[in-house]
C-alpha cells in the first residue's frame, strides 16, 4: 500500500480532520442556540423526551441575568406515565436533591413538594408536546444550583444545573 505524504496530503487529511469535527454534535450543555429577545432576556429552550433525559444538562449565567427557560415535552408516551417539568433548587447537595425529588414525587396532580422554600422557579408538568415557560432572575450568589424533573423516578436521569458566574 502506498502512503501519502505529499504536503497536498498532509492538509487535505487536516482539512477534512478539521470538517469532520466541525460538523460534529455541538454540545447541548453549551447553551448554544439561545435567544436573546428585543427586550435583552435569554431564552433557554430545553426539551425532554421518552428517554428521561432533557437536551440541556448546563446552563451558564450571570449573577441577576433574566433568563427565560422554555421546557417543551418532545415524546409521545401519554402524561400519565412520561410527563416532565423543569424545577431549579437553591444550591443544595445530591442527597438533598434526591430527598426533594422522593418527596415530590408522592404529591399529585403536580409532583412538587409540599415545602417549595428550596425552589426557585418551575414550570408546569407537561404532557407531549406541550410546551411552558418560566422566568428567572438568575440568583446573585455564585455556584451551582441544580435542576430536575420531579415527575416519579425522573430526577435520576432529568438533572442538569445553572452555573453562576
Amino acid at each position: 500500500m502506498r502512503k501519502l505524504t505529499s504536503p497536498f496530503a498532509l492538509v487535505l487529511s487536516s482539512v477534512i480532520a478539521l470538517g469532520l469535527t466541525a460538523c460534529g454534535p455541538s454540545s447541548p450543555s453549551s447553551g448554544t442556540g439561545d435567544k436573546v429577545s428585543a427586550d435583552g432576556v435569554r431564552t433557554v429552550e430545553i426539551t425532554g423526551n421518552d428517554q428521561m433525559q432533557y437536551s440541556v444538562h448546563e446552563i451558564k449565567a450571570k449573577p441577576g441575568e433574566k433568563l427565560r427557560i422554555k421546557l417543551t415535552n418532545i415524546g409521545r408516551m401519554p402524561a400519565q406515565t412520561m410527563s416532565h417539568n423543569w424545577v431549579l433548587l437553591k444550591k443544595m447537595d445530591a442527597s438533598a436533591v434526591n430527598a426533594l425529588a422522593m418527596s415530590a414525587a408522592s404529591k399529585t396532580p403536580d409532583y412538587l413538594p409540599a415545602d417549595q422554600s428550596s425552589i426557585l422557579a418551575h414550570t408546569k408538568l407537561l404532557g407531549p408536546g406541550q410546551s411552558d415557560t418560566v422566568e428567572i432572575t438568575v440568583p446573585s450568589e455564585a455556584g451551582s444550583y441544580p435542576y430536575i424533573c420531579t415527575f416519579p423516578g425522573h430526577a435520576a436521569l432529568m438533572k442538569g444545573q445553572l452555573i453562576v458566574q
